[in-house]
C-alpha cells in the first residue's frame, strides 16, 4: 500500500453531531498519523492521511462505521455523478475480482435521487470502466456511495468498525450490570478523546462497573480503576475478565485521594444523575476535589477526559485545579440530565 497521503472519508455514527468527528481526529493524533481535514459533512469526515490508518481507526473508533478511500466527490446531480463514475480508476493496491456499489442517504439528503437507482447506474458505469464482475452478495470490493449535505461521495471501503462487538458489551450483556454505566460506544469515544496510546496507564478514579476500563483495556491500554464501593470494584473485575482483558488493576479507594502515583491519561464518568450515589458528598464538591487529585498524578503531557452534569461550571473548577478545557460536547440523556464531555490539559 502507498505511504503517501490519500483522500479518505469516514462514515460516522448519527447519534451526535460533534463527538464522532472529534473522536476521529484525536485517534489519528494518538496513533501518530499526520492528517488534514478536507471537509466536514453530516455523518461524514473527509480528510487526507496515509490509507494504512484505516485498519487502526476501525479497531479503535466507537462512533464510526466505515473508512473509505475516496474515488470522487461531486454535487448531488444525477448526470454529474454518472459522469464521474464513468471515469473511475481503482488504485493498483486495491485487489479483487468482483465489486458491489452500496449507497446510503444521510438524514434525508438528496431526496430527488433514489438510492437503489443510483446503485444500479453507478455500478453499471463503473463496470464498463474497470471490467470487474458485479457480485451483490459476496463481492471482493465494496464501493460506498454517500448522499450527504448536497454532495455525493464514492469510495472503496478499506475497513469497518465491528458494531457487533461493541453491542456485545452493552450494560445488559455484562455479567455485572449497573444502570449508570456508559454505553461502550461513548466509553470508547472518551478513551479516544484522551488520545490514549497502547501500553499507557489509563486511570478511571470513578470506575464503577468498569465500562471505561473495559474499552481502554481492549484498545491496548493498561487500565487502573478506583471505586469507593467494594461491590462495584468486584463487579468491574468480573466484567474485565469476562471480556478477556488480562492486564488491569482495580482498587477500592476515594477518587479525591486515589492510591495511584501517576497516570498518562485519566478518563472518567463521576457519579451524578439517577441511580448514582456520591456517598453523601455534593456532586460539585466531589468533582472539584477529584480534579485537584487528578492534577497531582497526571503525567505532565497527559490528558483528562471527564463527563459531568450540565450546566455545571466545569471551566472554573478545572482552572482552579490547574487545567484548561480544550474541548466540550453535550450529550442529551433524558429530560432531567444532559451529560457534558470535556477534554482537559494542563494550563
Amino acid at each position: 500500500m502507498k505511504v503517501a497521503s490519500e483522500k479518505l472519508f469516514i462514515t460516522l455514527w448519527g447519534g451526535h453531531d460533534t463527538l464522532p468527528q472529534s473522536e476521529v481526529e484525536h485517534t489519528l493524533k494518538a496513533e501518530g498519523y499526520p492528517y488534514r481535514v478536507v471537509e466536514r459533512l453530516p455523518q461524514v469526515l473527509r480528510f487526507e492521511a496515509d490509507p494504512r490508518c484505516s485498519e487502526r481507526l476501525a479497531q479503535r473508533l466507537g462512533m464510526a462505521r466505515e473508512v473509505c478511500l475516496e474515488l470522487f466527490s461531486c454535487r448531488d446531480d444525477w448526470d454529474e455523478i454518472l459522469s464521474h463514475a464513468g471515469e473511475v480508476e481503482l488504485p493498483e493496491w486495491i485487489h479483487g475480482e468482483s465489486f458491489v456499489v452500496r449507497v446510503q442517504r444521510v438524514r434525508g439528503s438528496s431526496r430527488h435521487i433514489r438510492a437503489l437507482d443510483l446503485e444500479r447506474e453507478v455500478g453499471g458505469a463503473v463496470w464498463r470502466r474497470i471490467g470487474l464482475s458485479v457480485d451483490l452478495w459476496n463481492s471482493d470490493i465494496t464501493l460506498r456511495g454517500v448522499l450527504t449535505g448536497g454532495k455525493f461521495l464514492l469510495g472503496v471501503v478499506l475497513s469497518r468498525v465491528d458494531r457487533t462487538a461493541l453491542e456485545s458489551r452493552r450494560v445488559k450483556m455484562r455479567p455485572f450490570k449497573h444502570p449508570t454505566s456508559l454505553h461502550p460506544v461513548l466509553a470508547r469515544c472518551m478513551v479516544n478523546l484522551s488520545e490514549a496510546r497502547g501500553g499507557e496507564l489509563l486511570l478511571d478514579p470513578f470506575c464503577g462497573s468498569g465500562g471505561i476500563l473495559l474499552e481502554a483495556g481492549l484498545m491496548g491500554c493498561v487500565p487502573i480503576g478506583v471505586d469507593v464501593r467494594w461491590d462495584m470494584a468486584e463487579g468491574a473485575v468480573r466484567n474485565l475478565r469476562h471480556y478477556g482483558v488480562e492486564c488491569f488493576h482495580v482498587l477500592v479507594g476515594d477518587a479525591r485521594k486515589p492510591p495511584v502515583e501517576e497516570a498518562a491519561r485519566i478518563v472518567t464518568d463521576p457519579p451524578y444523575g439517577r441511580g448514582a450515589t456520591t456517598m453523601g458528598v455534593d456532586v460539585q464538591e466531589l468533582l472539584h476535589d477529584a480534579l485537584h487529585a487528578m492534577s497531582e498524578i497526571l503525567r505532565r503531557d497527559g490528558t483528562v477526559c471527564t463527563a459531568y452534569p450540565e450546566p455545571m461550571d466545569l471551566e472554573d473548577m478545572a482552572s482552579d485545579a490547574g487545567f484548561r478545557v480544550v474541548e466540550r460536547h453535550s450529550v442529551y440523556v433524558h429530560r432531567s440530565l444532559t451529560r457534558g464531555i470535556a477534554v482537559l490539559v494542563r494550563a
